[in-house]
């Protein structure tokens, strides 16, 4: 792949108004952000993958997070550094993908149970165990069975501030390689009140109007979430 593929970028932005909106309703509803984007990830995800003669098949999403605030004593915000960990992936059925609104913050709310229940039996402890095994199999000719349907990974609020001296921070544009990974991947953060959802694939694996689909159904899942 590395010598066939080139990393695909497309971003999905929502203004402060609608970022607000989204927070407010995510608190309404008992969930963080991450949950509510993943929600939508995989409803914008099902709508992609064929299914032949009625059979269903499953999908799995990864997910990986900051893990600066798990450390005793927590890492600053300001300390930069890639301090990434994950936990198990989560299975969902094409058949039940969610196609309301209100489907949708319910599986919101199924997903955030399962990342607490994660996080709590210490799941991201073990993580860089489970991504040392992983790497040993990416390095060698990529594996399909070892990878999942789609990989989330979510930053949070990052500190950033809008003004420094005389220069305005306008934008964040986050970006990864992606050459040797042949699954859709979505980073999510955000930054002075702004979320940004940045779909990377590898293609010609992943084409880029693969990426661009699941970007504007995954923007119109949100927004009916944030308005519904």
């Amino acid at each position: 792949m590395d010598k066939n593929c080139h990393s695909e970028i497309t971003y999905g932005v929502l203004n402060k108004e609608m970022t607000t909106k989204l927070l407010a309703r995510c608190r309404q509803e008992g969930v963080t952000v991450t949950p509510a984007v993943i929600s939508a990830v995989l409803s914008a995800t099902a709508s992609l993958v064929p299914v032949k003669d009625g059979q269903d098949t499953i999908m799995n999403i990864a997910l990986s997070a900051d893990a600066r605030r798990r450390y005793v004593s927590p890492v600053p915000n300001h300390d930069m550094a890639y301090h990434a960990s994950g936990i198990a992936p989560f299975g969902l059925h094409v058949s039940a993908a969610p196609k309301t609104p209100k489907d949708l913050w319910q599986l919101a709310r199924i997903y955030a149970q399962h990342m607490n229940a994660c996080v709590n039996a210490g799941q991201i402890l073990a993580s860089p165990l489970i991504a040392g095994k992983a790497l040993g199999k990416l390095m060698g000719p990529v594996k399909m069975a070892y990878i999942p349907t789609y990989f989330m990974s979510s930053w949070g609020v990052l500190p950033f501030v809008e003004q420094y001296g005389p220069w305005q921070l306008t934008a964040m544009t986050p970006c990864f390689n992606a050459r040797r990974w042949p699954a859709p991947s979505t980073m999510v953060q955000t930054v002075n009140g702004v979320l940004t959802m940045t779909f990377i694939g590898a293609c010609p694996v992943i084409p880029v109007s693969v990426l661009i689909a699941l970007r504007d159904r995954c923007m119109d899942e949100l927004q009916q979430m944030i308005v519904n």
